[in-house]
């Protein structure tokens, strides 16, 4: 197992809200388990499977293949709403995204007084199979009380999601 405590993703200086990640795999899944501390409170306006979590409180998981352009993005709001896509990256052009319309990524969300608990488990057979090497990054919106802060496992530098260059290892 894997753990880190979300940087503030610009100058990777501590956060506000802490947050714990936990990254481990077995034969089948990717589990990763955020422990966000909040106030009780947070900005959620979307409810619905894919709808654009990432405008509000969410936190975030992306992977892919270390030698592979693709990689998947995968975003679960404090109201266990998910939201999951297929990135396809270009240089010079950016990040475009195909939204994953087959609901395979387990999850919940487990409220507590001053902390909320995310856990998404992800099939490795979306993923390509678990014999791949594989480069990741988790991050954080918090959105409360109308304030964002942004957080990151590998800060980089400005707030682009889709900067591969700071994936980390699997």
């Amino acid at each position: 197992m894997r753990t880190a405590l979300l940087k503030n993703i610009i100058d990777g200086s501590p956060c506000v809200y802490r947050t714990l990640v936990a990254v481990e795999t077995d034969e089948k899944y990717v589990t990763v388990t955020f422990y966000c501390a909040y106030n009780g409170t947070c900005d959620t306006p979307y409810s619905r499977y894919n709808d654009p979590i990432y405008r509000g409180e969410t936190v975030e998981f992306f992977i892919g293949a270390k030698d592979e352009d693709m990689y998947f993005e995968f975003d679960l709001a404090p109201n266990d709403t998910l939201f999951n896509a297929r990135i396809f990256y270009h240089e010079g052009y950016g990040a475009f995204m195909k939204v994953i319309d087959e609901r395979v990524v387990l999850h919940s969300v487990e409220q507590k007084e001053s902390e909320y608990v995310a856990k998404m488990q992800i099939p490795f057979a979306l993923l390509g199979g678990k014999a791949k090497e594989f480069a990741f990054n988790a991050y954080r919106i918090v959105s409360c009380d109308g304030k964002k802060e942004f957080q990151a496992w590998m800060p980089i530098g400005e707030i682009d999601f889709h900067n591969r260059g700071v994936f980390t290892a699997l």
